[in-house]
């Protein structure tokens, strides 16, 4: 079991409930590892009925870091998340070498992970070996051992794009699992219904621990779902609605919605980011960026869709009857929403003298 102690204090601290949501790419690198997790524990004892009440993910703990898989109060392991961080070892800097502040204290030293979006370059390699391969780049010693995650197709990253899919396509392997006797497969479509209802139950909590901590002062509430919960979803026990394509679509464009604020504010970063410059301002950006989209996609859907309607004239009178798959979430984001949610950081003063000696262009 591997021992650090030598950030409790900067983890007993550090919050960031408030700045994402269930949609952002930790909730959903999170519930992949679930199912993942799902999967093997089914597979292992081929009991479709076995009872998961002791196993869920835990996010944003303050020992631990961006969530955690534990069974009862064991930390089976533990995730941090990186969505666009670079493709170089000097990147992840701050995961890897000794003033890292990732936390190893109580798990097993190879379970320690971390989950990236673009493969990175030389993650490995001795130093000898990485500079002979890349002689201009500056090498990092990996000196707490954190394992780059490997997903199920052999990779060790995961685009933003493609974890929703990996996501249903473990949903459809557990659902035949826990239906071996069923005469039809789990739909496309059913299977992304289902990792909606998932990230909809996820992003309760998240609001729910967020609301406690504000009305106790700051004390921490960690977010949680339990993998029978997850199970259950999965297995059928269907929300009985009267509408359910009305609030199927409506997680759809959330989700939609959310991936395309996060390519937005990532391509705006690297579009106006000065050579060398200040990478906590472009962080900070980022993350009171996503804190406004995040409000944007917990509201009700009723709200969600007006506000969506008010930004699109392509929506019907009819809002119930809206063609999704005709609206372009990304020219929302770009032309509305981006300049607006930016212009409010800037009009609020937001690092505005910083933001001006770095070249940030609102235009």
């Amino acid at each position: 079991m591997a021992k650090d102690n030598s950030n409790n204090d900067k983890t007993k601290s550090r919050s960031a409930v408030a700045s994402w949501s269930a949609y952002n790419y930790q909730g959903k690198v999170g519930i992949y590892v679930a199912l993942h997790e799902i999967q093997e524990l089914l597979s292992s004892s081929n009991d479709a009925s076995l009872d998961l009440e002791k196993f869920y993910v835990e996010y944003e703990s303050p020992e631990g870091e961006d969530f955690d898989i534990k069974k009862d109060s064991k930390t089976l392991s533990r995730h941090q998340v990186k969505a666009t961080q670079g493709k170089t070892l000097c990147s992840y800097r701050t995961v890897i070498d000794k003033d890292s502040s990732f936390n190893i204290t109580g798990v097993d030293e190879d379970k320690c992970y971390l989950h990236v979006s673009e493969n990175v370059e030389g993650w490995g390699l001795s130093e000898e070996q990485y500079k002979s391969k890349y002689p201009r780049r500056t090498w990092v010693a990996n000196l707490k051992k954190i394992r780059l995650y490997p997903y199920d197709d052999n990779r060790e990253y995961c685009p933003i794009k493609e974890i929703k899919g990996k996501c249903s396509q473990l949903i459809k392997k557990i659902f035949n699992k826990l239906n071996p006797e069923s005469h039809g497969h789990l739909q496309s479509e059913e299977a992304e219904d289902r990792f909606w209802r998932i990230l909809e139950n996820l992003d309760g909590e998240i609001t729910k621990a967020h609301k406690n901590m504000s009305k106790q002062g700051g004390k921490r509430t960690c977010p949680t779902i339990c993998f029978q919960e997850i199970k259950d979803i999965i297995n059928g026990e269907d929300e009985i609605s009267t509408n359910r394509d009305y609030a199927r679509n409506c997680r759809r464009l959330k989700d939609k919605f959310i991936c395309s604020c996060e390519q937005a504010v990532d391509d705006f970063i690297r579009d106006n980011k000065s050579e060398g410059g200040a990478e906590n301002l472009y962080q900070d950006t980022r993350r009171k960026f996503l804190n406004i989209c995040n409000e944007i996609i917990r509201k009700p859907n009723g709200d969600f869709m007006d506000l969506i309607y008010n930004f699109s004239f392509r929506f019907r009178e009819d809002r119930t009857k809206i063609d999704f798959d005709e609206i372009s979430v990304e020219k929302i984001i770009t032309e509305y929403i981006m300049k607006t949610a930016l212009d409010k950081l800037i009009t609020e003063k937001f690092l505005c003298d910083e933001l001006k000696k770095e070249k940030y262009i609102l235009s």
